[in-house]
């Protein structure tokens, strides 16, 4: 995969693939993302090498705060990924009103988002 596109601009978001877990009191979410660096040049290489995996906590100021680091698991085989995190203290499945997956992808030229809600029934 090709990352830090020469056209994107420092400090933005490249890659996302995760998910947001929606509760009435705050959101989480668990996620894989890259985002360029300054001064950083056009690479080629693994989603591992060049990505962080994270569960962030959402805060009350709307802004989210890394509370565990995450594992990323790639299997190249059937191109699928699979992003682990412990669940946050007191996070109960009942909690749970929707979970939202996204993936996000730009090159400085051209967006790509695509965003799934899964609603308990």
């Amino acid at each position: 995969m090709v990352f830090n596109h020469g056209e994107l601009r420092e400090n933005r978001l490249e890659y996302f693939w995760g998910v947001r877990i929606i509760t009435a009191e705050k959101d989480y979410e668990l996620a894989t993302i890259n985002i360029k660096a300054p001064n950083s040049s056009t690479v080629t290489g693994s989603i591992e090498d060049y990505t962080q995996t994270d569960m962030w906590e959402e805060q009350e100021n709307e802004y989210f705060s890394n509370i565990y680091e995450g594992h990323l698991a790639v299997n190249y085989g059937d191109s699928s990924l699979k992003i682990t995190a412990p669940i946050p203290d007191g996070l109960q499945s009942s909690d749970i009103e929707k979970v939202r997956a996204t993936t996000h992808y730009s090159n400085g030229e051209s967006n790509y988002s695509y965003d799934l809600d899964m609603v308990k029934q």
